[in-house]
């Protein structure tokens, strides 16, 4: 019967919505409250649960459902917080969907999402250790009487791999026929988690106070979980699910500039190989929004992790490499205005050195100025020394200029039809920034910046002299 009820939805867009929901929300609230129990695994109970979800998915959100939303969105809760991965999914863009099209009466239901995640958050490392570690996860014995050649080519070729969007399309892990892991257990739902919470916490504003504190940290232990070393076949579908739950929290704009810099790092260091390839798009959005966004020191990172990809993944990202272009045509525009900044407008004021919280080396370093040299991709990143505790925007920085040439050149290389659309703009901004004479005297706390002014004149010299041959 609930297959005939999900099979006549289209009776929700008529008249007889309200009959509909006064007829089948009870029963089908009782359905997953009291009359089935959650499954793990594919069982028809767990059947008519799952197509009780989806059905409750597909509901309209009208105004007809407004006297519904709140008991809705309890019940979503209960089968996201008790039931299995499947079902737990559907449930996800079903409370996003509320929260979307019903926020204003519905901030006191956000807490219980919220406490949700920080658990699913506190028991990363469990379920990292209970897949990899633990051997409860066996290869699987392929039941091939049931699987069509499609299903058997989506779960051999890997292509239910990539980290999920809300519209996707939602299926069952691969790796072992049959079970269905809890979803509190599950790397799908962390990877779809932290889109709703920063949706939440725009919405909400007060709810960031309140849960930041406490859900941050949770979130930067999860991404510093480092994985197994060696992944058996049985298992590479949970590892790629592993690395997209790590890699989506890394996608909010959050507020805590700690917790960039560790992003930033974090995502640096992510290995190169054939496992990445499904993420790559996404973190080149991520590392140009930070480069475009951020300081100076999380900037010349993502610098290097743009290099990085596209030198490592080049066949498939040429339509990538037009912003990262467009973002170096901006600050050479800006360059004469970044130079005025730091030398003429006096903006920059000497710095008050903190000799309690500084040690001998590091005030050796800052005061002898080491870190002062055109930086080679291959070097550590520190920030610029010159005023204690303040950080160059990216767009602002003699550092990112100079770093930038080295990815333009190889871009240039890489895809040699960019070449025709970009040098008539680029080069002539470049030759200008070479052309900016800056300060005849450069007092003792601008000297670094001085140094960096003069570094990222003389890259640019080399780089225009290499176009034009």
């Amino acid at each position: 019967m609930a297959m005939e009820v999900r099979d006549s939805l289209e009776i929700t867009h008529t008249g007889e919505y309200l009959n509909f929901l006064k007829c089948y929300f009870r029963a089908f609230s009782a359905i997953l409250y009291h009359i089935t129990k959650p499954q793990f695994a594919d069982n028809p109970e767990h059947k008519l649960r799952n197509i009780v979800v989806e059905i409750l998915n597909r509901l309209p959100h009208s105004e007809v459902l407004r006297p519904f939303v709140q008991e809705l969105l309890k019940v979503a809760m209960h089968a996201l917080t008790t039931d299995n991965e499947e079902n737990g999914l559907i449930c996800i863009r079903i409370i996003f969907d509320l929260l979307r099209n019903f926020r204003p009466t519905l901030e006191n239901e956000v807490q219980p999402f919220l406490d949700f995640v920080c658990r699913i958050y506190q028991n990363f490392r469990a379920t990292v250790t209970y897949f990899f570690e633990s051997g409860a996860v066996s290869a699987p014995v392929a039941v091939l009487g049931s699987m069509s050649s499609s299903t058997l080519s989506s779960s051999v070729g890997g292509e239910d791999v990539r980290p999920m969007e809300l519209s996707d399309p939602i299926c069952p892990s691969a790796g072992y026929v049959g079970q269905l892991n809890p979803s509190t257990r599950s790397f799908k739902i962390v990877t779809e988690s932290p889109l709703v919470v920063m949706f939440l916490f725009q919405l909400y504003g007060r709810l960031v106070q309140i849960n930041i504190p406490h859900l941050l940290p949770l979130m930067v232990a999860a991404i510093s979980v480092p994985g197994p070393e060696k992944v058996p076949p049985h298992l590479k579908t949970h590892f790629i699910e592993l690395k997209g739950a790590q890699v989506k929290p890394q996608f909010a704009d959050n507020p805590e500039h700690k917790l960039r810099n560790i992003v930033v790092e974090i995502l640096n260091r992510l290995p190169h190989s054939e496992v990445l390839r499904p993420f790559v798009q996404e973190l080149l959005k991520v590392a140009m929004h930070a480069l475009t966004t951020d300081n100076e020191e999380n900037g010349l990172i993502c610098i290097r992790i743009i290099f990085d990809l596209l030198r490592n993944f080049r066949p498939t990202l040429e339509n990538e490499v037009q912003p990262f272009l467009d973002f170096v045509c901006r600050i050479y525009q800006n360059f004469r205005a970044t130079v005025t900044y730091f030398f003429e407008s006096g903006a920059v004021s000497a710095p008050v050195a903190v000799l309690g919280s500084m040690s001998s080396s590091t005030l050796s370093s800052s005061v002898g100025g080491e870190d002062v040299r055109p930086m080679e991709l291959s070097d550590p990143i520190c920030p610029s020394a010159g005023y204690v505790g303040q950080l160059n925007p990216s767009t602002r920085s003699f550092k990112i200029v100079t770093e930038s040439p080295l990815v333009v050149m190889f871009l240039f290389q890489l895809y040699g039809r960019l070449v025709q659309i970009n040098i008539p703009h680029l080069l002539p901004l470049m030759v200008a920034a070479i052309s900016v004479p800056g300060p005849e005297k450069v007092p003792p706390h601008l000297k670094t910046h001085f140094i960096e002014l003069k570094g990222a004149q003389v890259k640019q010299l080399l780089s225009v002299a290499l176009v034009e041959q």
